[in-house]
């Protein structure tokens, strides 16, 4: 894992390498073992790029990596996973490779067959090739989006591109500034969705994605996508399918336990996790060393016990993390590596279980990806519900529910029913869409303040959801049944915008690489075709993953409640310690927020929070972290950790 940079189309003169080393600089965390700037021919820009060595560790697969002819020169971060046979393939039509590395595979497939060749690659990456004979940049993103590739066009036309925005912030003349048009997506969701960004110009290269720059023309081609939508599912019997799943699950683990690095698993004692730890046992010949955390001052939020019964079962090498962690200490470190502000808090405890397994291993395999495959989230269920009770019901719900005490935990039940209860005047869309945001409808009307907004007069809250419930519409005009279109639109949103940006900024922070065996082509395309009656059946989630595993996993653990990964700041900002921190920041009269916030709504949010009239954590945790980045943004460039 890596990470790159660079600039093409802009002439630096004799400031080019300096511009390269400050990119490289910015991105040090992501590849502490060289940092590198080579200049393109004929003055076309600067390629950066830092290494964290993993396959091939010797210096000749250092990068940039050039052609024989030095007319084509890539970075590249990430894994190809199918790099041997694509190897293999290119050996016997003649090519000579210099490395043993995945990344001189990318180059030789481009020689051999050009930008359409690259469509075979198969794993998790992000790269810029230039082709100085076409005068030809190639930004090219993988599948999923595990890996990420921003970008921003410069004055003139050229262009920077980067793995981390704050690398764009060494490039002379871009300036770090919010782009105020996003607020409001970015206070319902947590995220701001891709393309864009809440960096003003700053754009995301999408998934399945090659974006080509040719001197100041940018062109946007698809090269993969989910299966279409509304195709008759896999005609096979729900026994073979479980065959099928388990088989692919163990293909996909064993293609990503090739590294000439110590390597582990982080294991939190749930379902998936514990899928891939168990996988990886039966292909590994020695025991696989695996890494939890948990809150011991709060059992909701433990996993430890639970983690601590598979690796007994299993027999692992296992390590355990107790997170004790000061908001004020950690949280401006986390938003130094995420480059914009972001709603989700359970990346503390990554955060925290990366630093401790770094110390132990350079790879790591997790289970993300298996609640979007196979339905694991409560949501889902609540989806396939939400619309069937009459609006008189979902208000008689909600009148009762405000009458309970809030409840502290991992979000808890009371507060996640009324989110759909408070909103069953609106479509079923909408109400789906409630559960996982932040601020919606009437409550975010009453945070924003109106002068940021175009048209303010006739602003509509509820619009902010209607590019999201557009794509559950788009899969239902298609045929896709109600689940379907549920995990297709969490697939290209929340686990691209949210799980897999918390999962890349948390590991990298420490230059460890984490893969994600559910998450591979294989199994994603395979998934995506099988039943919804094979992933839920009545009120058990994951159904055919739980069944595929019943002779490796007791029946009680495997159809136990789902525990969930998180940190209790809810907890946090009761305290002395986080109810200072809030008035230190959001609460004062320099407040930058309150420029676009109404600052009587934040205060009540605050009250009303430490009154327990209602569970507002994970809302002021995102607040605070759009203070946070506010007032910190001229810094981004400056190492917080």
């Amino acid at each position: 894992m890596c990470g790159i940079g660079g600039v093409v189309g802009r002439l630096f003169g004799t400031e080019a390498e300096a511009v390269g080393s400050r990119m490289a600089a910015a991105l040090g965390h992501r590849g502490p073992d060289r940092q590198s700037v080579d200049l393109l021919p004929e003055q076309m820009g600067l390629l950066a790029h830092t290494r964290l060595r993993v396959i091939d560790l010797s210096e000749s697969a250092d990068q940039p990596l050039w052609s024989d002819d030095r007319q084509i020169a890539l970075v590249f971060n990430g894994e190809i996973y199918n790099f041997q046979e694509l190897r293999n393939e290119l050996a016997d039509r003649g090519h000579v490779f210099r490395t043993r590395s995945d990344t001189e595979v990318i180059l030789r497939v481009y020689e051999q067959g050009g930008r359409a060749a690259l469509t075979r690659l198969d794993g998790m990456f992000a790269f810029a090739l230039y082709d100085s004979r076409e005068r030809r940049l190639l930004l090219m993103r993988d599948r999923v989006g595990k890996k990420p590739l921003v970008y921003t066009v410069l004055p003139g036309g050229g262009i920077a591109f980067a793995s981390e925005i704050k690398a764009l912030a060494a490039v002379p003349g871009f300036v770090v500034q919010p782009d105020f048009r996003r607020l409001p997506e970015l206070l319902t969701y947590g995220y701001v969705a891709t393309p864009n960004s809440f960096v003003e110009g700053v754009k995301r290269v999408e998934p399945g994605h090659q974006l080509i720059w040719t001197e100041g023309r940018i062109e946007s081609v698809r090269y993969w996508s989910l299966p279409q939508a509304g195709l008759p599912p896999l005609t096979t019997s729900f026994q073979e399918a479980a065959t099928l799943v388990r088989d692919s699950i163990g293909q996909a683990v064993k293609r990503r336990m090739v590294a000439d690095v110590p390597m582990g698993a982080f294991l939190s004692g749930g379902v998936d996790s514990s899928v891939v730890v168990a996988e990886m046992v039966r292909a590994s010949a020695s025991p696989v060393r695996t890494f939890a955390a948990g809150f011991p001052d709060d059992s909701s939020f433990d996993e430890t016990p639970m983690a601590r019964a598979v690796a007994k079962q299993l027999g692992l090498d296992h390590r355990e993390l107790s997170v004790r962690v000061s908001p004020t200490e950690v949280l401006e470190r986390l938003l130094w590596h995420h480059d914009e502000p972001y709603g989700d808090s359970s990346a503390v405890a990554l955060y925290s279980l990366s630093k401790l397994t770094r110390e132990h291993v350079t790879v790591v395999l997790s289970g993300d990806g298996g609640d979007e495959l196979f339905g694991g989230y409560s949501r889902f269920l609540g989806g396939l519900w939400v619309g069937r009770f009459p609006a008189l019901v979902t208000s008689v719900l909600d009148r009762a529910l405000r009458a309970v005490p809030p409840l502290s935990g991992y979000k808890n039940p009371v507060e996640l029913a009324r989110r759909f209860t408070e909103h069953g005047q609106r479509p079923a869309d909408e109400q789906l869409l409630a559960w996982n945001a932040y601020f919606m409808g009437s409550h975010l009307g009453s945070l924003l303040k109106p002068d940021i907004l175009q048209n303010a007069e006739s602003f509509d809250p509820w619009s902010v959801m209607t590019p999201q419930a557009g794509l559950l519409s788009d899969a239902k005009a298609q045929g896709s049944d109600r689940l379907d279109q549920i995990l297709r639109h969490n697939f290209q949103t929340y686990l691209l915008d949210d799980l897999l940006v918390k999962a890349d900024r948390s590991t990298m922070a420490f230059g460890l690489e984490a893969r994600s065996p559910f998450l591979d082509t294989a199994l994603v395309e395979l998934a995506f075709r099988l039943p919804s009656s094979f992933k839920i059946r009545g009120t058990v989630q994951k159904w055919i993953l739980k069944k595929a595993y019943e002779d490796m996993f007791p029946k009680r653990f495997l159809y136990r409640k789902k525990h969930g990964f998180g940190v209790p700041v809810s907890t946090w900002w009761r305290s002395a310690e986080g109810y200072t921190l809030l008035q230190d920041l959001l609460l004062s009269p320099n407040a930058v927020c309150h420029q676009v916030l109404k600052s009587r709504t934040l205060a009540r949010l605050v009250q009303e929070h430490r009154a327990k009239v209602r569970d507002h954590g994970q809302r002021l945790f995102l607040l605070l972290q759009l203070e946070m980045w506010l007032r910190n943004k001229p810094a981004v460039v400056t190492q917080a950790s």
